[in-house]
């Protein structure tokens, strides 16, 4: 039995045989005299100092804080009530299923693709989809077709994905994926003009990024270099990159399973909980700002801004 676990594990966790896987201090007497006004005139203008500089810090203190905690909480739901429904589409080289997943009211902005991995499907997608959906967006989770151990076709499951925005109608769309479905969705970002951003959860690359050309804003979450991401060997192909500490390449599903963590091991001791929260927040506050529907996202993807500046002084992320 060993063997065929260590199979499930490797396809679990995203890889196969060829890697697809940011004063004054007061008035001074020149008298000579003890002139008792002078004194008490000294004493005025310095504690007038003083309390003026106490003002000034605990403005600045205030200011600061008022910026941090005004902030969007993006870990929250967004508020709108989510229904799911299924079809499929015949493209090219395959016929492609999908889930809708689509906010109470309708969608506003870009449609959002949202792609799995290697060996992995549309389950591991639908926490992060419901999520985004629930703050507006209508997001699409595609079951790609050439994603499998005896199937990895990353370059078409990129032209599937540009075909598949077509046949959904959508003239806007932000392509997002985890490791070999960021792949897929980095090479469809550069060659579809309807793209509006792109954004990898753990990326990893099989030597096809570098023919791809992405112009629009792009941006990825990384976790700890393992096995299952390939040492992180995607980096440095985007406009911000952050690490999210101790994460391991399952904790970019929602939700995941045990195959995946049978293969991939967990990066450190800071909790799931905690891990979660940073990618949900990152995820939801980059595809909302890029769709056009919160501007404050762009403090969390900004370096120098507060939202970033709290993310890394938190020790929650570190920028790459």
């Amino acid at each position: 039995m060993r063997p065929l676990v260590l199979v499930l594990a490797l396809a679990a966790c995203g890889t196969d045989s060829d890697n697809t896987v940011l004063g004054d201090s007061g008035d001074t007497a020149v008298e000579t005299d003890t002139d008792t006004d002078t004194d008490t005139d000294a004493d005025t203008d310095s504690d007038t100092d003083a309390d003026a500089d106490a003002d000034s810090d605990a403005d600045t203190d205030s200011d600061t804080d008022t910026d941090t905690n005004a902030l969007t909480d993006f870990t929250a739901g967004g508020g709108a009530a989510v229904s799911t429904s299924t079809g499929s589409a015949s493209l090219t080289s395959c016929t492609m299923n999908y889930t809708r997943f689509t906010p109470a009211g309708g969608a506003s902005g870009p449609l959002v693709v949202l792609s799995h991995g290697f060996s992995r499907g549309q389950a591991q997608m639908a926490g992060w989809a419901e999520h985004l959906a629930s703050w507006g967006v209508e997001v699409v989770t595609p079951g790609l077709c050439h994603a499998g151990a005896f199937n990895a076709d990353h370059a078409q499951n990129a032209a599937d994905l540009v075909e598949l925005v077509t046949e959904l109608g959508a003239s806007e769309v932000i392509y997002v994926g985890h490791s070999a479905g960021g792949l897929a969705s980095y090479v469809a970002a550069g060659s579809d003009s309807r793209t509006v951003a792109m954004m990898g959860l753990d990326p990893v690359d099989n030597n096809l990024a570098a023919s791809a050309t992405v112009t629009d804003p792009h941006v990825a979450l990384h976790g700890v270099p393992q096995q299952c991401n390939t040492q992180n060997n995607m980096a440095g192909l985007f406009d911000v990159e952050l690490r999210v500490k101790d994460a391991d390449h399952c904790d970019f599903e929602s939700p995941s399973d045990f195959l995946c963590s049978l293969g991939c091991p967990s990066g450190g001791n800071t909790s799931a909980e905690a891990i979660a929260g940073v990618i949900t927040q990152q995820l939801t506050a980059y595809v909302l700002w890029q769709a056009g529907l919160e501007p404050d996202g762009a403090s969390y993807w900004t370096p120098g801004s507060a939202g970033y500046q709290a993310l890394i002084a938190s020790g929650g992320a570190s920028a790459m």
